[in-house]
């Protein structure tokens, strides 16, 4: 039951249930760390940042989607939104490695905007009851 919840008809193996729990604890540090920025930085809703390996790897679990590996010179990167308190929208994109992931929040929501646009995001934040609804 648990297992469909996750992932939706596909069914994990064993093993994969197992890895899946194990990058579940290592993945729930690396958004709480989302959770401290947002706290630390209340004005804002937008976040860059280097994914971590089991993020990706949980993500694959958990969608069955493969995550191919970037090519060489480019990496994952994690863009978070945060849509209300305890609500947070994160995505995966491939950039150039070493690119500075500190960005000012109008870089960050520039590049949400590329992705989703600008009134699709409003939507998405919306539906949760975030960013002023």
């Amino acid at each position: 039951m648990m297992n469909e919840a996750i992932t939706g008809s596909r069914q994990l193996t064993r093993a994969e249930r197992r890895e899946f729990v194990r990058l579940a604890h290592r993945v729930g540090k690396i958004v709480a760390s989302d959770q401290k920025f947002f706290e630390r930085f209340p004005h804002r809703r937008y976040r860059v940042r280097l994914a971590g390996r089991a993020e990706i790897e949980h993500a694959r679990l958990a969608t069955g989607i493969e995550i191919k590996k970037p090519l060489p010179g480019f990496a994952h990167y994690t863009v978070v939104t945060n849509i209300k308190d305890g609500v947070r929208l994160r995505f995966f994109i491939v950039g150039r490695e070493g690119c500075d992931s500190d960005m000012s929040e109008s870089q960050a929501r520039g590049l949400i905007e590329k992705v989703f646009g600008a009134s699709d995001i409003t939507e998405i934040a919306a539906s949760f009851g975030g960013y002023g609804t």
